[in-house]
């Protein structure tokens, strides 16, 4: 697996010796080990690691609810898999369709 890159080309290189870069990196292998501590023979107790890294990394970078995302990305998920005539173009038509859906 390749090193993260946003859609600019940029990807994050924490390698320094400073404070913020020690401590992304110490997160982050927390967030490892979490994911680690599990029974290999149980799916019940490796859904639970999962569940407790998702969760300790939501909170260590600030990451908010599903709820909380942009307009733009809305819409961009409201109009995947639609043909041209059913998407839409602003948060004013996606909440209008998105009434008459669950209305009709």
């Amino acid at each position: 697996m390749g090193k993260y890159k946003n859609k600019d080309g940029i990807s994050l290189n924490h390698t320094g010796n400073n404070l913020h870069s020690v401590l992304v990196r110490e997160v982050v292998e927390e967030a490892i080990k979490i994911l680690g501590m599990y029974d290999r023979n149980c799916k019940i107790s490796m859904g639970m690691a999962m569940m407790n890294t998702k969760k300790f990394l939501k909170t260590n970078f600030d990451i908010g609810s599903k709820s909380e995302r942009s307009d733009e990305w809305r819409i961009n998920q409201f109009n995947r898999n639609r043909s041209i005539e059913d998407q839409v173009s602003n948060i004013e038509e996606l909440e209008k369709k998105t009434n008459e859906i669950f209305n009709s």
